[in-house]
């Protein structure tokens, strides 16, 4: 079975390889996926990632930079 994390890598490289740079928003992605795995989720659901993007950031990235990464990735 391949997990959410191969499938965001897989993901990321046909757009880099389209030309598109995803340098913030493929580190927002991968630290998306990072939090599925700590909390145990194997599927992405709108609760896992409403609750990833809207969780208190003492910085960078902050919650607006989350929403729009997963709006434009998902």
């Amino acid at each position: 079975m391949t997990s959410v994390r191969d499938h965001a890598a897989a993901y990321l490289a046909m757009r880099r390889n389209l030309g598109y740079k995803l340098h913030k928003h493929g580190r927002l992605l991968m630290e998306f996926i990072g939090y599925l795995d700590d909390h145990g989720h194997r599927t992405i659901t709108i609760d896992a990632a409403t609750a990833w993007a809207t969780a208190p950031a003492s910085g960078p990235p902050r919650r607006v930079w989350r929403l729009l990464c997963l709006r434009t990735c998902l």
